[in-house]
This record gives C-alpha cells, structure tokens and sequence, in this order.
C-alpha cells in the first residue's frame, strides 16, 4: 500500500530526526513494487547486510571524526564547480541496483581519470556505460527478482568489460541480452578494485580519488526520504538489501553523500545524505582502483596538443599549442607541481621566452593508465624554419637544470598529472621572421617514441603530433625585457579563397600603448594590416580587419607592440586571433605554423557577418608582455 506520509512526517518530528519526507514516485508504489526498487543481496564473500550494520554502527563515533590530511566535506559534483557525476539513473521495478551503483562509480572514475567534467566541450567523448549488460549479460543468471550483488558485477566489469549505453539500452524487465555487434571494441574495464573497511580510508579515497560502491540495509520509512540527513526512525520496517554510489561526505553533517537509480524526482534531486554508521552504508565500500582499457583515450601518460585535448586520437587541431610545454621566464615556481599540477591542468600558464637569460621551461602530462607510470621527457628546441627535420632539432635537446638531458615524470595513478623539474635555456638569437618551435617526447615502457624521421611537409608533422599524445609541440614568442616594443612574427596558409579576419584582442595593455599587425605580402583586400591602434581604456580591446585572401595563400604577420614609455602591468598580453569562412563545398585543411592555442571564443568586428556558415578559428598566439 502508499506509504503515509502524515503519519511519517509526524514520527520524524517526535523523534527529532534531522530529515524530511515528502511525496515522490516511489511512495505511491505497492509494497511489493517499492521493494523490487532493491535488489543488493550479498554474495559468497561479502558481508551480510546485519554485519554490515553492526560493522557500521561499532565504529559510528569514528566515522564522525576528523582524518588528518582530509578535508572536512567532499562533493564530486562540485570540485572547483566542476561536475564530475553523471545525471541520476532510474533502475525502474527490477532489483537491478547493484549494476547502477557499480556503473555510476565506474562512469566517475572515467571522468575523474581522464578530467572530462560532465559540462566540458570534450564531455561527449565519454559515453554512459551500459546497465543492462552489466546486468543482463553476466552469466549468473539472475533476474529483476533475484538481485545481485558487487563482487560479481566487478568481475563482469574487469572482463570482458562495459560497452557504451548505445550498445544496449536499459529497460526495466527480463530481457535476454542484446548487445549489438561491435561491442568488444569499445569497452572500458576495471583493471583492479579493493575493498575499504573503515570511515577514515573511506574519506581519503573519496576526496583524493574518486566515489566508492556501498550497499545497505532500506528500511520502510527510506522510501519517503526528500532532504536532510536520514537516520532510521524507530518504528521503520526492514525491507531488503541496496546498492548506490557514494560521492562524498561531511563531517559538519556527519553524513555520506549517495547517488542514487530511482530517478531526479526522488530524494534530494536522486540523492540522500545518511548519516555515519546507519544502516550498515559504511560497514564496508569498493573502490575502483583504475580503468584499463579507458575507452576511447590513450592508455598512457600523455601531454595534450592543445586545451581542448582529453587523450583521444588524434586530438584536435591545432597541433602547435601544447599547454604542456610551459615557459616560465626566469623565476621558477615555488612549487611547480602545485602551480602546473591538478589546480593548474586546466590552464595554459606558459609564457614568453625573454631574450639573453636563462630561461625555465616545465612539461607535465596526465597519466591515463590504471597503473603508475613513469615517463623520460625529452625536450628540444627548433627554429621554425627547421621544423621539418628532426635529424637537426634532435641535437638540440634542453638539459635540466640538474644538468640531466631527461627530466624523470612519475604518477602514481590514474588522472594524476606529473611536472617535471625545470629545463633551463637561454635562446639565441634568430634572423628576422623566425621563430621558436619547442617539441617533447614522452618515453614510456609502453611507448619508447623515438625521435622521427624527417617529414616533407609542415603537415606531416603536424599529423604525426595529432596522432602521437606521446610527443608535445609548442610554437613560442621572444621579448627583450629591456624594452617595451615587442614585435613577433606569426605564419600561416590557407588552402582556399576565403574572406579571413585578423584581430588582436588585448588584455590589461596601459593606456597611451599601442598596437597593430602587419602582413606585407600582397594578394589580401583589403591588405592584412591595422596600422599602430592606441590602447584608448584598461578593459579588454579588440581590433582587426576583414579581408578577402586568394586561394592558396600563405603568409606572415607581424604583431607590434609599443609601450609609449608607459609600465605594462603583470599578466598583459596580446592574443592574436585568425579565422576564416571556407567557399561551400572546399576542404577544411590548413597548415598551422606559429599558432600559440588559447581558449578564448573568437571576437568579430561590430560589422562582420559571417551568415549561416560555420567560421573556422584556425588558432590563436598569446603574447605575454614583460615590462
């Protein structure tokens, strides 16, 4: 029968239980359908749910303890505003719980590996697992009333593995399994998992690596739940075993955070807070230790081509941006692995290379294998004319600051990100309209990544980057810090006749400075050049223009900036910014050289109308000004 709500909002107020219950799906079901919302019954080796429940209450007052070394909350759902937690599932009237809480544990561990957040641009690339192949492909034979339990969906889960969802959707009824063909070559697998025993484990792993499957004793007033922190009432009925996914926890609430598969409109938005030892929640939690496969990233330690790079292949153009080759000028960090590392990921830091003194140069890269990896990072430095053959930059190799001609990169897990020490470098000088090229090559056990041969084409080269996330490569500006007029030369060609916009967009330049670009070689109209433009206001300043370019076309511009005699603020910079529409019908193929990536949306003139055609952002270059 529906549960009555009057009467279970009365015994929480008589008890003085910090929750509430209101009306939701589940209350409304009969008995027997609210208990086919379950499913969780222990296997051979696991706990029973009463010693699941004694296990959890004994170390109650523990659980409500400070960890050393743990932050007092944890939500994954929020981490610096990113959301690494996929929306809430519903499992339907079919005791499928135990394949939605090791799925939803899973699925996170994939986000929080490869640091894809659920809102990204790149979020797509990771597809939802599939619940009913977890559920309804294992060979234990078991059905929407027989339940399940963990052990066995992980060992599912190790081999052969979870396809995407697409392979075969979930429904909420026996069904024989219905994996479409391809599956196999898609799958994504636990390399390893372990079992966690008590609270204070429970909260490291969880604020350092990700949620935790758990399991629980539900009992009659559970299904009523709508906000607060549950904690069973006196009077409640027990009514079967349940499996979720933990995704943090409180010590100000003495509570865990569960995710749970009875869809948004139950509970807190599918989620419930429970407090430390009740019900047996904490009596015992599985832990994913790592994914391998990961598909459809890279299994191994890896740098990024760009920021919109997550370790798939190839990666998206462009090619000669990779924020894990980063410039630092001549004060190093004081923590490079604090600054570069897990804050610093998401963020292309480097800067300009200053002329005449030794220079700090980091590479980091995330590792995307289940195990520890270890990484040798080669870097060499290119003249942008001699790009094109290795055989000549591979005798240019950047030593250490140590004095190694390798720096040493160690993870000790997945979706941890290695900084190396720095290498150091003061450039010498180059002739008028060249520029640096910076390459790195990772060196693994699994990835030895020799040096190439030489490539006939800038092209080449920059597919082979795009196919290798063992190899970085980064375009780089010098300025003379004795000076505030910078001047830096960027190339790039197009393949077809386009109209093509240029525009500098400035960022924290004085007032009283100027800037301006120029491309000398003739066939643009109007002619790719803006003249010397006052900065007229501190706020951000666009300018540009708008010209129609011949087929074929390739040349170079020139950024000029001039001080004016006025001092250039910490952290100005000029991004340099080309895009272009392709005639309908023509190939997007362009040869980036001298584009620096940064993730900034394109600006356009007040007047530019670019009409129903996608414009293409061929890549940007970020000047960062030294007064």
């Amino acid at each position: 029968m529906p549960i009555d709500l009057n009467s279970l909002q009365a015994t929480i107020r008589h008890e003085g239980l910090p929750w509430t219950a209101g009306p939701n799906p589940i209350v409304d079901l009969t008995d027997d359908q609210r208990r086919l919302r379950l499913g969780y019954n222990p296997g051979p080796d696991e706990m029973s749910l009463a010693a699941r429940e004694s296990a959890s209450a004994a170390q109650r007052e523990l659980a409500a303890m400070a960890v050393a070394g743990t932050p007092p909350a944890w939500d994954w759902r929020n981490v610096g505003g990113l959301n690494f937690i996929s929306s809430v599932k519903d499992q339907g009237q079919c005791g499928s719980c135990v394949a939605f809480g090791t799925s939803a544990t899973i699925d996170a561990m994939m986000r929080i590996g490869a640091d894809i957040a659920v809102g990204d641009p790149q979020a797509g690339v990771l597809q939802d697992l599939s619940e009913a192949q977890l559920y309804f492909c294992s060979p234990d034979g078991h059905t929407c009333q027989t339940g399940w339990y963990v052990s066995a969906a992980l060992s599912y889960a190790t081999n052969p593995g979870l396809a995407p969802q697409a392979f075969f959707p979930y429904s909420a009824h026996d069904q024989p399994c219905g994996l479409a063909a391809g599956w196999q070559a898609q799958v994504t697998k636990v390399a390893a998992n372990h079992g966690i025993t008590n609270a204070a484990s429970m909260k490291q792993w969880l604020s350092t690596r990700g949620p935790l499957i758990t399991c629980f004793s539900v009992y009659s007033d559970f299904y009523g739940y709508s906000g607060g922190v549950y904690i069973k009432s006196a009077g409640a009925t027990y009514e079967g075993g349940h499996c979720v996914c933990c995704v943090g926890y409180s010590d100000t609430l003495n509570a865990w955070l569960c995710k749970n598969s009875w869809g948004s409109g139950w509970g807190a938005g599918g989620y419930f807070w429970i407090g430390y030892g009740q019900c047996g929640i904490d009596g015992y939690m599985w832990a994913v230790d790592g994914l391998s496969p990961l598909y459809p990233l890279y299994g191994d330690i890896y740098q990024r081509d760009n920021l919109q790079c997550v370790g798939q292949t190839p990666a998206p153009s462009p090619p000669s941006a990779s924020p894990d080759i980063i410039p630092y000028g001549t004060t190093p960090p004081a923590d490079p692995q604090a600054q570069f590392g897990a804050s610093g990921w998401r963020q292309d830091q480097g800067k300009s290379l200053i002329q005449g003194v030794q220079n700090s140069i980091y590479v980091r890269a995330l590792n995307l294998s289940a195990a520890a990896q270890t990484a040798q990072a080669y870097l060499y430095y290119s003249p942008a004319s001699l790009l094109l053959w290795p055989s000549q930059w591979r005798n240019n190799a950047l030593s250490t600051a140590s004095g190694a001609g390798y720096a040493t990169l160690t993870a000790a897990a997945q979706g941890q990100i290695a900084v190396s020490e720095a290498f150091t470098w003061n450039p010498p000088g180059l002739p008028s309209g060249d520029h640096y090229c910076l390459i790195s090559r990772l060196v693994t056990a699994q990835h030895p990544n020799p040096v190439p041969a030489d490539f006939p084409t800038v092209a080449a080269f920059a597919n082979y980057v795009l196919n290798n996330p063992g190899v970085g490569w980064r375009n780089v500006s010098m300025v003379n810090p004795g000076s505030t007029t910078v001047q830096v030369p960027v190339s790039f060609s197009v393949p077809d006749a386009a109209q093509f916009y240029i525009l500098l967009q400035c960022v924290g330049l004085p007032v009283g400075s100027a800037v301006g670009f120029d491309c000398p070689t003739a066939g643009p109209n109007p002619p790719l050049s803006s003249g010397l433009t006052p900065i007229p206001s501190s706020g951000p300043f666009v300018a540009g223009v708008t010209s129609m370019i011949p087929a074929g076309f390739s040349g170079q511009v020139t950024v000029t900036f001039k001080g004016n005699g006025q001092p250039v603020p910490p952290g100005a910079k000029i991004v340099l910014q080309a895009a272009y529409i392709p005639p309908s019908g023509s190939e997007l193929a362009e040869t980036l050289a001298g584009m620096d990536h940064d993730d900034r949306p394109l600006l356009l003139p007040d007047d530019a109308t670019v009409g129903p055609t996608q414009l293409i952002l061929l890549g940007s270059y970020t000047v960062l000004l030294v007064s």
